[in-house]
């Protein structure tokens, strides 16, 4: 039963943690390396979201 429940919810929270980095990650090199002052307002909803 304990295996069961946590294969149950590993999955949706490996699922949320890896889109949510994904995007910190993938949105903070491209908009640093495009613009430096810009990428301070799109980080901030992202990690809001």
């Amino acid at each position: 039963k304990l295996l069961k429940m946590r294969g149950v919810k590993l999955p949706p929270r490996t699922k949320k943690y890896c889109r949510c980095e994904r995007q910190t990650a993938a949105a903070k090199p491209q908009l640093g390396r495009r613009r430096e002052k810009p990428s301070a307002q799109p980080l901030r909803p992202l990690l809001m979201e």
